[in-house]
């Protein structure tokens, strides 16, 4: 056995004809010729015998036009020496033919459907011509059968269809270019699964067609392509292949290569069957933003990936005038990287708040990524270079429905041991079992911490960081820290995110400012000593900071965090009752004072109110616990209580549908003499109010004790929201007669309705409303309503006729634009979330401002949106259960990441 030859490659990493990088899958046919699926540079080589440089068969640089490849694995010839290959990262197998390269399996976007893959790695056929697949990421092997007939041209119907580019047709831009170009998109029903050939001919010549499958989006244009070709020769006449689906929607792009040019297309068809084409008339024009900028030596630095080299960066603020999808991409003689965060950008951590980021796209070394955004949230765009130190000229360009506005932003660099010649300050001490101790993440556990007073006689960017043998947690905040409350006033936050200190922050102080760090762990009951080092332009002042907290009683100004009796209750006792859980009704012996007590009757809330952490995230992947089968038609009203039972009112069927804990099935069905609920609300005994108004014109109430019916309130129309107050009023929002009314179900005799708000007559003054719908009563009487058609929610305080918007239209200060908020609840730190019928999703209030929670994803019945959305509710671990009304399903979207920087 002698020493290898060698048959590719040099030995050392290159994309030169004689090199490779990262060399996958291998084919040596019976001439020898030796085809190498060349992984790092995306192509495929062919080196003949004797030679020492290779031909790109198809990928990257090839002489002629074949396809782009994106890390191809594997590779197989067939015995005509076409090509089939293993597009790795496209997920995909990718064919040669007469006709040019095309998608054959795979073609449908990663994922774990049986027409999609995920990351696969190497294939091989069978004797009848299927193809069997390492499907690698998901953990499976798929075969994929041979249509025989797809090869049989002896009978091919042929199909014509005639199409004009004009000035008024619709603009959009090529993936990764910075060409705006006319646009026609052709929807085509296919009856008959198999090969289609396509001819398009033009006047036009820089000709380019796509063919999408499902749908084509104007402001995602690399999502579905399942075939693309152009007229690479200019000779007007271009073919383009694809294996189409019986049953599935295709829709075919045709557009040019240059700007503005205009003119006629026809598309003739042949394949198994007639293919009926229907033009696409409202299509969307896509409108281009660029900014162009430089790296240089003064940009600032931060570290991509939290470890290595630093490399330049540029802090862009984005702000969208109009809410949709928007394409970014680079063009720079740099490899770009880029990375999009939500609110902020913090060089010390680039994961936190990160939205989207990518590197290898247009043209391999620049970045390319799409996301939906919303124009009442700031975004970050952060561009660098992918190498350390790297500097040079770079253009971003924005594509969507509307132009964006950017603007380079000052932001600070990554700061790292050693400070070098940046002003250091000392701070040590211990934590102790003396120490205080306060519930550091929403959950009663015991962390103890140290507070202490930052002062800084300069504006600027400072770096705190700490080193310890203690997972240490840091926390500052602007004023004071209020331990009842640890989000009040917090500035920022950070542990271990990006740093090789315990944690490391990096926060802009004012000279004028007093300003409390918070020093404690991550895990509770831990003790040990720390040291604090702080660098900046100037001396930073750390001192020990003593909070005093005096004793109080009930009706006298305390020093708690103040909200009302019910949740200073939970305050004053929150070493005694578990934060986050309701109470049920009982006698507690409450000690406020070391020389007396008291004792109060505390009231249950029959609702989860839970406090979430400022930066909760729902996983945006639903889960269906209910569908049409079970839900009806429509469904609307859904309740969740304490003990985590669901209820929902079938409208379809009159029933109402109960789900204990844990429950696959429904446990319980109530019948009764209701007709279409659109509402329901359960009190803590268990009781259930059920609208019965579009027919019967009241309300009934259902007794758990005695399992009977009652009338509690006469109505003129539907009740679209009900609820009872901690006062046990009931409250019905009448959508047809535009005001919210009640009654109190402690009077024996059933009086007439009184009116919480509204006028009785639409409209759009502070006093009045038009269609309200979802209402929420919180512990200080205060009336939410979700005044639909006014696309508004109105705040009615206790005997206030006149209404405060706290979020859309016209509110007084900048909230969130929304389209028929239709559900409303507030969590116990008084945040709203609103259910947005008209815009499909969940949008919620938090520190920072509102911003979408579920159902960001545009109008669909994916797992990941929602349909006209009606009313939601919370289960004990802060899940959202939403009613997804013209989807006809309930959705569970789970509670992932309460934002501590903890999974649930």
């Amino acid at each position: 056995m002698t020493s290898n030859r060698v048959a590719a490659g040099t030995g050392i990493e290159g994309s030169a004809s004689n090199e490779l990088d990262g060399p996958g899958g291998i084919f040596v046919d019976v001439n020898f010729d030796l085809y190498v699926a060349d992984c790092g540079n995306d192509r495929i080589q062919l080196f003949q015998p004797g030679e020492s440089n290779g031909i790109t068969a198809a990928g990257s640089e090839s002489l002629k036009p074949t396809i782009e490849l994106y890390y191809p694995t594997a590779l197989i010839l067939d015995a005509e020496k076409y090509l089939f290959i293993m597009d790795n990262n496209n997920h995909r197998i990718v064919g040669s033919s007469l006709n040019g390269f095309q998608c054959l399996v795979g073609c449908y976007g990663m994922g774990s459907q049986s027409n999609q893959l995920n990351s696969p790695l190497s294939f091989s056929f069978d004797r009848s011509g299927n193809m069997f697949i390492t499907d690698t990421s998901n953990s499976r092997i798929q075969k994929f059968e041979y249509l025989e007939e797809s090869c049989d041209n002896s009978s091919k119907i042929k199909s014509m269809y005639l199409s004009l580019l004009t000035p008024n047709s619709s603009i959009y831009f090529q993936e990764c270019s910075e060409l705006g170009s006319y646009y026609g998109a052709i929807q085509m029903n296919v009856t008959v699964t198999g090969y289609y050939a396509f001819l398009i001919n033009s006047e036009m010549k820089i000709m380019d067609a796509y063919i999408y499958t499902n749908n084509f989006n104007p402001f995602d244009v690399s999502k579905n392509v399942l075939s693309h070709s152009r007229d690479s020769d200019n000779q007007g006449q271009f073919k383009i292949t694809a294996a189409l689906q019986a049953n599935m929607i295709y829709v075919v792009v045709i557009t040019t290569s240059s700007r503005n040019l205009t003119g006629n297309v026809s598309i003739q068809v042949s394949g198994p069957n007639y293919i009926d084409f229907n033009r696409i008339l409202n299509t969307s024009s896509v409108v281009q933003t660029t900014y162009v900028s430089k790296l240089t030596t003064n940009s600032s630095t931060y570290f991509p990936q939290c470890a290595g080299l630093s490399s330049y960066y540029e802090a862009i603020q984005v702000n969208v005038r109009r809410s949709g999808l928007y394409t970014f991409f680079s063009k720079s003689g740099m490899d770009t990287y880029g990375s999009i965060y939500n609110e902020y950008f913090n060089p010390s951590n680039p994961f936190e708040n990160r939205l989207s980021d990518n590197d290898d796209s247009c043209d391999q070394d620049q970045f390319r990524f799409t996301i939906a955004l919303e124009s009442s949230i700031k975004y970050i765009l952060v561009v660098s270079a992918f190498f350390s130190k790297v500097t040079g000229e770079f253009s971003i360009f924005v594509s969507g429905p509307e132009n964006v506005d950017l603007k380079n932003i000052s932001s600070p660099s990554a700061m790292r041991k050693p400070y070098l010649s940046a002003v250091q300050s000392n701070y040590s001490s211990e934590l102790t079992t003396n120490s205080q101790t306060y519930s550091r993440d929403c959950r009663k556990s015991n962390y103890y911490y140290e507070t202490i007073r930052v002062n800084v006689v300069e504006n600027a960017y400072y770096a705190l960081s700490s080193d310890s043998t203690m997972d240490t947690y840091g926390y500052i905040y602007k004023d004071d820290f209020n331990p009842l409350n640890p989000f009040e006033n917090l500035l920022s936050q950070n542990y271990r995110s990006c740093s090789y200190e315990d944690f490391n922050l990096i926060v802009y102080l004012h000279s004028d400012t007093k300003y409390i760090l918070v020093v404690t762990t991550s895990s509770p009951n831990k003790t040990g000593t720390f040291s604090l080092l702080t660098s900046g332009p100037n001396n930073i002042t750390l001192d020990p900071y003593a909070q005093i907290l005096t004793t109080c009683f009930i009706g006298q100004k305390c020093q708690f965090y103040k909200k009302s009796i019910g949740v200073t209750l939970d305050d004053i006792l929150r070493d005694e009752i578990r934060p986050n859980m309701t109470l049920t009704d009982q006698t507690i012996l409450v000690k406020i004072h070391a020389a007396s007590t008291m004792i109060m009757f505390v009231g249950a809330l029959s609702f989860n109110q839970r406090r979430f952490c400022p930066r909760a995230i729902w996983n945006s992947n639903g889960i269906t616990i209910a569908n049409q089968s079970v839900v009806g038609s429509n469904p609307f009203a859904i309740f969740v209580n304490t003990n985590n039972t669901i209820y929902v009112a079938n409208r379809e069927n009159n029933t109402i549908l109960i789900w204990h804990e844990e429950s696959v099935n429904p446990t319980k069905i109530i019948s009764g003499n209701f007709i279409q609920p659109f509402s329901l609300f359960v009190t803590s005994n268990g009781d259930i109010y059920i609208d019965n108004g579009i027919k019967n014109g009241r309300v009934e109430r259902w007794i758990a004790e005695t399992n009977s019916f009652v009338t509690v309130m006469n109505v003129s129309s539907q009740c679209n929201s009900l609820f009872v107050d901690i006062n046990n009023t009931l409250y019905c929002s009448v959508f047809w007669d535009h005001q919210v009314v009640k009654r109190s179900l402690n009077d024996a005799m059933m009086a007439s309705n009184r009116i919480a708000a509204g006028t009785g007559i639409e409209g759009s003054a502070s006093h009045e409303l038009h269609g309200p719908h979802g209402i929420f009563v919180d512990v200080n009487f205060d009336l939410y309503v979700a005044d639909c058609v006014n696309d508004r929610v109105q705040l009615f305080q206790p005997a206030e006729p006149n209404g405060i918007t706290v979020a859309g239209s016209e509110s007084p200060n900048p909230t969130i634009t929304l389209n028929c908020p239709s559900g409303i609840t507030l969590d116990a730190d008084k945040y709203l979330f609103i259910v947005e019928f008209n815009n499909h999703r969940i949008v919620g209030s938090g520190l920072n401002g509102f911003r979408c929670l579920v159902g960001c994803y545009g109008k669909g019945s994916q797992s990941n949106q929602l349909y006209r959305p009606f009313s939601l509710s919370f289960d004990r671990s802060g899940n959202m259960f939403v009613t997804d009304q013209s989807n006809h399903r309930i959705q569970k979207f789970s509670l992932i990441n309460d934002s501590s920087g903890k999974l649930e």
